[in-house]
């Protein structure tokens, strides 16, 4: 009865009819007047439509009445709400005085609680009725949580004569503190809040978790204040409660439950937001308004498909199901011809489901797929999978002998459902000559065919290739790939299909941690992969984290090119000087020992944690707010340089040879002992700029004082430019360093 009370209530304000609410409120405060919450709901819709005034004057006639029906608790609600509204209203704090003390009246904590308010002695009301209620609600047993960090706690004992309560805390017990100050350092909370099933009654949240999920996540959404994400209610949960790796078969399951629930509603998409409602919208509703929010065709169909199998379990079902079905069938005359050839299927199983619905005739699957032409064109506006092979098949006996032609037509056409579907019947047919001659034909005309091709590539990758069909090398696919990008999305003004096939690709390069990349490397010569890795050093369009992830694997997979060129040739040969040569890095083994251990660690431990941890966040969905994700790529990215940077270090790193310090020469490896003009004495090992620590005596040779000692001997002098100017320095002596 409230609810339906309310909803007519807030329907008549948002159409302001304010004649038929004052009718309905009126009738209500005769007959129904103890219906608050239906009363609350309508000056709340009044109040969003800026009635302040007309709100104030509903409340100021509703609460005499409720006083003198002797209706205590609901005439503090309604002054407590008039008090927000207009504070100066007449009879207000009588009104609430003559409440509290009928509806207190064998409580003796009220005459020290009105005096500490301030209500009965002339405070501001509002202020003063929010203090009073806070200090009612101060009795033993009662759930709190304090915010700034003491968690969930409940209350002792209270000592009103002493305005002292006692409480115990998740991280402290038997905390005593000032009544006043308690309640502004801490709020109540529900026994039924998760915070406070956390806090003593850890059994009662494995019952619910076995038994009653709903109620579980009512608990969690109330620990967030009544409102929240399914983020946050997972991480409230999970992985303490409920394990990841069970989570998303806890939630298909929960989440048909939470939305029958009378008391709560759930918004469609990856993320929605999970709250209380004070109105029951029933099952048929809150599906229609969910169909509603949703913002494109595809999404509605893809939603009447997963309310198909979700209602045969709910009492409401199949009334849901026709009120959706019949609101698409409303609005299908605006879908495109692959929409309406799904919506055509999903009628046909909504008709099995619910007999009486009512199926338009020019919305019959065999009507909308008579035209082969049409239909072609309009297999990758389907959205739901399935659908697009069965629309084919409709054809398939109309066309008889014209049939494997056809095929070949969907195999160019390039949806991949459609696309399978015509090369297996080319197949099954024996017609692989027709077979491998489109497949050659895509394959080699790649950027004339995009949408085949990207679904021939994942084929291949994949291993789902016919044999009749040969295959091409992951290198020559890798190549083709990158190129085929450049043509999707430089130069020019590019479609949604070309930037649609563009993302494509790049999400086949980065799928499964770049094994396409990583494969593609590996399985090739040194001459390949050398062209391969110039063709995507110079890459334009492939850009950002996601290129330096591709160049990361390459390097991770053949170190060496990393120093080869274009022809399989290693870069420049040493120079005269070999220490100036930028394609070697000296170190000693030790040195190179440590890195190796580094890029290690980066590569086998801390990116692929990272990647869990970005997987972790990114099924939280909504990624445009969704913070955890974003820092994960971020760190990703940065790991991922490290790693590229070290790993190119790594392949170009040359040991320092022992033995080969003459002991008269300084060189790599040399201990030199210096003095300068100006007396100061100095003694350096010369080594790489991996081991460089001039505190303790080591110096790279890549420094400007290395490079100045190298090939000298003791009793050589040279000068050297610094801040301070030019400083003279003598060789004293030069012995082996690595001793």
């Amino acid at each position: 009865m409230t609810h339906s009370l309310a909803r007519r209530l807030r329907e008549t304000a948002e159409r302001n009819e304010l004649k038929a609410f004052e009718d309905l409120w009126v009738d209500m405060m005769e007959n129904q007047p103890g219906e608050i919450r239906a009363f609350i709901a309508g000056i709340d819709a009044l109040h969003a439509k800026g009635l302040m005034d007309k709100a104030s004057t509903f409340l100021g006639a509703l609460s005499p009445v409720l006083l003198e029906r002797q209706l205590f608790a609901e005439a503090i609600i309604a002054l407590r709400r008039l008090a927000s509204l207009n504070p100066r209203e007449k009879g207000l704090r009588s009104g609430l005085l003559t409440a509290y003390k009928a509806l207190y009246a064998n409580d003796e904590r009220l005459p020290i609680l009105l005096e500490k308010s301030g209500l009965d002695s002339g405070g501001e009301i509002k202020p003063s009725v929010d203090k009073l209620e806070t200090f009612l609600g101060f009795s033993p047993g009662r759930y709190l949580f304090h915010p700034a960090g003491w968690g969930a706690g409940r209350v002792l004992t209270v000592d009103f004569l002493e305005m002292l309560v006692v409480m115990d805390f998740e991280s402290t017990r038997g905390r005593r503190m000032n009544l006043e100050m308690a309640a502004k350092v801490t709020q109540f909370i529900e026994a039924d809040d998760l915070r406070a099933l956390r806090f003593d009654r850890q059994p009662e949240i494995q019952r619910l978790l076995e038994t009653d999920p709903v109620a579980l996540i009512r608990a969690a959404v109330k620990s967030r204040g009544g409102k929240a994400t399914l983020r946050e209610v997972r991480d409230r949960l999970s992985p303490t409660l409920i394990p990841q790796d069970k989570w998303s078969s806890f939630w298909n399951k929960a989440k048909v439950l939470v939305k029958a629930a009378p008391d709560m509603v759930i918004a469609p998409g990856a993320n929605p937001m999970i709250e209380f409602s004070a109105t029951d919208r029933g099952y048929a509703s809150t599906c229609l308004r969910d169909l509603a929010l949703l913002d494109n065709d595809d999404k509605r169909l893809k939603y009447l498909k997963t309310l198909l199998a979700e209602a045969r379990n709910q009492p409401e079902g199949p009334e849901a199901v026709r009120a959706v079905a019949q609101r698409m069938i409303e609005q299908a005359r605006g879908f495109n011809r692959g929409c309406r050839i799904s919506l055509a299927f999903l009628l046909a199983e909504c008709k099995a489901f619910v007999p009486e619905l009512a199926i338009p005739a020019e919305m019959v699957p065999e009507l909308l797929c008579e035209n082969p032409a049409k239909v072609l064109a309009a297999v990758s506006e389907i959205p739901v999978n399935g659908h697009r092979q069965s629309a084919v098949l409709i054809l398939k006996p109309k066309l008889g002998a014209n049939w494997l032609s056809y095929c070949v037509a969907l195999i160019e056409n390039g949806e991949a459902e459609t696309a399978e579907q015509g090369l297996a019947d080319l197949l099954l047919a024996g017609d692989v000559a027709s077979a491998q001659a489109v497949m050659r034909k895509i394959s080699e005309r790649f950027k004339d065919h995009p949408a085949a091709f990207l679904w021939y590539l994942r084929d291949s990758i994949a291993g789902r290739l016919p044999k009749q069909i040969p295959s091409e090398s992951l290198i020559t696919l890798f190549e083709k790939a990158l190129s085929l990008h450049e043509s999707l999305t430089l130069g020019g003004d590019k479609g949604e299909d070309e930037k649609r096939l563009g993302r494509s690709l790049v999400s086949l390069f980065q799928s499964r941690d770049y094994e396409f990349v990583r494969n593609a490397f590996l399985s090739c010569s040194a001459e390949v992969g050398s062209n391969a890795a110039s063709m995507l050093r110079n890459h334009r369009s492939v850009y950002g984290e996601t290129r330096d992830q591709m160049l990361a694997r390459m390097f991770r997979a053949r170190p060496e090119l990393g120093r080869m060129q274009a022809g399989g040739t290693v870069a420049a040969s040493t120079p005269t000087n070999s220490l100036t040569d930028p394609s070697i890095l000296y170190c000693t083994e030790a040195g190179l020992l440590r890195k190796r251990q580094e890029f290690e660690d980066l590569v086998n431990r801390q990116i692929p944690e990272n990647a869990t941890e970005i997987g972790r966040a990114a099924s939280y969905g909504d990624l445009s707010e969704n913070s955890e994700w974003t820092a994960a790529i971020e760190k990703q990215s940065r790991l991922t340089h490290q790693s590229e940077e070290l790993g190119a270090d790594l392949a170009r790193a040359r040991v320092i040879e022992r033995g080969k310090q003459d002991g008269v020469h300084a060189s790599l490896g040399s201990r030199v002992a210096l003095r300068s003009d100006a007396g100061a004495a100095e003694s350096y090992v010369l080594l790489g700029p991996w081991e460089a620590d001039p505190g303790h005596g080591r110096i790279s040779y890549q420094s400007d004082l290395g490079m100045a000692i190298i090939g000298k001997k003791a009793g050589d002098s040279f000068e050297l430019e610094n801040r301070a100017g030019k400083t003279r320095w003598n060789i004293l002596s030069v012995a082996d360093g690595l001793a």
